[in-house]
């Protein structure tokens, strides 16, 4: 990974893991082309990403749902029912295991709706706040 930020924006502490996610053009030396990263900070239990390159702000952000965007708490019944759907997908249940990874005990899941794209997501809520999101292309 080129010379980025490796601390998390909103405690200041290093990130856990950092996976390059996606890449247009290249990484080329003369500033063309760029990368999408995805960094986890295990202090303060959230979910960031940076995308890099030519005219990219080269920053850490949260991607996560908006408190504005909740609409309902899942109940346990409902958690495992989304579980067992996506249990077939090799790609979609890692990711939604490592969504549910980052749970506490008093957290709270939580089903949203992303107004631009109007899809459901689900997402993690920790003292009214989402920390943590998982959305596929169709409603969950």
């Amino acid at each position: 990974m080129p010379e980025y930020p490796k601390d998390c924006p909103l405690c200041q502490q290093p990130l856990s893991r950092i996976d390059l996610v996606g890449l247009w053009d290249g990484v080329r030396p003369d500033g063309g082309g760029g990368g999408i990263y995805e960094g986890r900070c295990d202090h303060c239990g959230v979910n960031l990403r940076m995308t890099t390159g030519k005219g990219a702000g080269n920053a850490w952000f949260a991607s996560i749902a908006k408190k504005e965007w909740l609409l309902e708490k899942l109940q346990p019944p409902e958690i495992d029912t989304i579980t067992t759907k996506l249990r077939r997908y090799e790609t979609l249940f890692p990711k939604w295991m490592a969504c549910l990874g980052v749970k506490r005990a008093n957290d709270e899941i939580w089903r949203y709706r992303h107004p631009d794209r109007n899809v459901t997501g689900i997402a993690i809520v920790r003292d009214g706040e989402p920390i943590a999101d998982f959305t596929t292309f169709s409603d969950l």
